[in-house]
């Protein structure tokens, strides 16, 4: 039964560990995002903002303690990145005529 008990709690450790792992790695994807949003020219670069923000704080998953202490910054900035540009492509969608002309040009090269 000790045996057990004992597996139990380093699954639970691992899970949070893995856990805060993944943060830190979505916190990677919204930077490379943010990077994206930025160079682009399709969706506004307010969301760049946003995603480097959502970034920036996801990194900090990688020290938990620093993590718990800005929790209340993270989850809403990464809310408020997540739902703003999905609701921006939702209703305003990409330019289509700017898309095709940027196909034209990198077609002519």
């Amino acid at each position: 039964m000790a045996q057990l008990q004992a597996a139990e709690l380093i699954s639970l450790k691992l899970y949070a560990q893995t856990f805060n792992i993944s943060f830190a790695m979505f916190g990677l994807f919204n930077l490379v995002l943010s990077y994206l949003i930025y160079r682009s020219t399709f969706v506004p670069r307010l969301f760049a903002v946003f995603f480097l923000l959502a970034g920036l704080g996801g990194v900090f998953f990688f020290w938990p303690p620093l993590a718990i202490a800005v929790r209340l910054f993270i989850l809403p900035m990464s809310g408020l990145a997540e739902v703003g540009l999905t609701l921006w492509l939702l209703v305003k969608g990409v330019d289509v005529a700017k898309w095709r002309e940027t196909v034209r040009t990198a077609a002519a090269f």
